[in-house]
Formats: C-alpha cells, structure tokens, sequence
C-alpha cells in the first residue's frame, strides 16, 4: 500500500463520482448548493411573489394529468402547489443536491441531464426560470420539449433580471450567482425577446403581469 499516493487517487476519483452523479460543488455558484439555500435566495428575490411564481403553472395543469418538471431545483413546483393534487409529478434535474432535497419532500425525482437525455413522455413538460441556460438552441430545445408533451408545454421564465437591470457592479455579480455549474448563465431574456420567441415558436399563450418577475409561454403539442 502507497498510503499518500493511493489517498491522492481516491480523493481524486471521488471528486469524479460526485461529479458523475451530480454532488461536486466545483464551478458552480454557492446558491446551487443546496436545496434549502436555493429556495432561501428564490423567496427573497421574488419577496410575496413567490407563491405566485409557481401557482401561474400550477392553475395550468389539470388533475390526473402526468408533469415533467425540467431543472426542477428542489421539487418547489410540487412542493409549493401540486402535492395533495391528483397529479402525477416527476422532478428531473442535473443537480444531484437537488434531487436529494425534492425526494426529502416525497416527490419523484431523478438525476437528469437536459444537454443529453431523452425527455420522459408525460401530458405536460414544464420548465421554471431556467431556459436562458440553454440559450442560442432554446427553439431545438423546446421542439424536444413538445415532442415529449402530450398536451402543452409551459414555460416561466425570468424577463426583469438583476443581471441586466441596475448598477453594473450589481449585474457583474447576480451574473456569477446564477451559474449553475453548466450551461449559458449570462445571456437573459428581457419581456420583449422572450415574447418574440414565443410568437415566432407558434405560442398558444403569453402573458406577463407588469408588476411579476417572470412571464410564461404555453405551447400546444
């Protein structure tokens, strides 16, 4: 036995089965750490709002309807508003921390990589605030998403950012919290290119509060 080098090696493949199963905290911002953390830095950045956030998709889905939730986070979607309904949830999200914290809540959810996995089928494909990491390719994503979609796709999205509204020094750092360890993080879309996609991607719906965060796009398959 080698005790240094053989202790150097496993740390180093240990590192890399964390990383394999969605657990290693390299290059990503602190908030994608962990589940609670996650919601901790949602509630404050959405104040009395929050509930609402998620409820906008919720009224969407009707029971005993089946609902994949893309980049899930920690299953909020279900735990925030479709528990106790009689629907049939699945929370997929590449984050292994995640996972971890929405099965906590009794839903299901499994490690899931969007970049290279295949979509489950369910009646309703749902993404929250997370389709500007996948940005140029949001409209090869989405004919994926509607692929998979019996019924609709619905995606919120984030168009007021404070990443691209405010002081410079203010965008420079809610830019590098917001890295999720893959994917695009700077690009956003503002009210008016998210409904431009929408509109150019055949959107059956598109609405936007003034006073809300997030707008959300509903796309019939």
């Amino acid at each position: 036995m080698r005790f240094w080098r053989d202790a150097r090696d496993y740390l180093i493949e240990l590192h890399r089965f964390r990383a394999k199963v969605g657990l290693s905290l390299a290059n990503m911002s602190p908030i994608y750490w962990t589940g609670i953390g996650y919601e901790w830095v949602m509630r404050a950045l959405y104040r009395g709002g929050f509930h609402a956030l998620y409820d906008d998709v919720a009224r969407r889905i009707p029971d005993g309807a089946s609902v994949v939730d893309l980049c899930a986070g920690p299953g909020t979607l279900w735990h925030e508003c479709l528990r106790g309904r009689a629907v049939e949830y699945l929370a997929l999200d590449f984050n292994g921390h995640f996972v971890m914290s929405a099965r906590r809540r009794g839903a299901r959810a499994r490690l899931f990589d969007l970049h290279r996995d295949e979509i489950p089928v369910a009646d309703y494909v749902v993404m929250g605030s997370s389709l500007y990491h996948f940005r140029p390719h949001e409209s090869e994503l989405l004919a994926r998403m509607r692929r998979a979609a019996r019924r609709a796709v619905i995606i919120s999205e984030p168009v007021v950012n404070l990443s691209t509204d405010g002081p410079r020094w203010l965008r420079r750092l809610a830019s590098r919290l917001t890295n999720p360890g893959a994917g695009e993080y700077a690009a956003r879309f503002d009210r008016a290119s998210f409904e431009a996609f929408a509109r150019r991607e055949g959107a059956a719906a598109f609405e936007h509060a003034s006073s809300a965060r997030n707008a959300i796009a509903v796309f019939e398959s």
